[in-house]
């Protein structure tokens, strides 16, 4: 936290809203290091499982297909070189408290979420249900946040 304090006290806030908003559009090596993300977010995607790679439907239902382009862009990120890693509720200890189900509930939808994802040749490199450092987040529920856009966001969130 040090080191962020630091940089504020040097900068005024629209000089370090500008930075910030530079940084989000212009991801790399350097950005990455910058904007205070660890190495390992270098090259790492996030992207959602449910209503973004496939639809939503029944919770171990095998009759889904992947949606228009998923497999593709899966494809042509691993090709460039990106971690792409599937970023779920369904790896979510809370959830599984909420709906009365076990430790055994996150194996259970591992292995499912690996099934689809091998059976379709979408390639992955790991499951979680942590936010994990990466260069960007692939998710339905997403409101982008821009630098400057709080009254927009605001606005959407008040229309849910």
């Amino acid at each position: 936290m040090e080191k962020y304090e630091e940089a504020a006290a040097q900068y005024d806030i629209q000089t370090l809203q500008a930075a910030i908003t530079h940084l989000a559009k212009r991801p790399g090596d350097d950005i990455v290091k910058d904007a205070g993300h660890p190495p390992s977010a270098k090259k790492r995607i996030c992207v959602d499982f449910d209503a973004t790679l496939y639809p939503f439907g029944e919770l171990l239902g095998y009759d889904r297909e992947p949606l228009s382009g998923a497999r593709e862009a899966m494809l042509a990120m691993r090709k460039k070189g990106f971690k792409l890693t599937i970023f779920t509720s369904r790896m979510s200890p809370s959830w599984w408290e909420a709906e009365g189900w076990g430790p055994e509930a996150g194996e259970i939808q591992s292995e499912y979420i690996k099934s689809l994802l091998d059976r379709d040749g979408i390639p992955f490199d790991e499951i979680t249900g942590e936010k994990i450092p990466a260069l960007c987040y692939i998710d339905d529920k997403a409101i982008e946040f821009t630098g400057d856009n709080w009254p927009e966001i605001q606005e959407r969130v008040m229309s849910l």
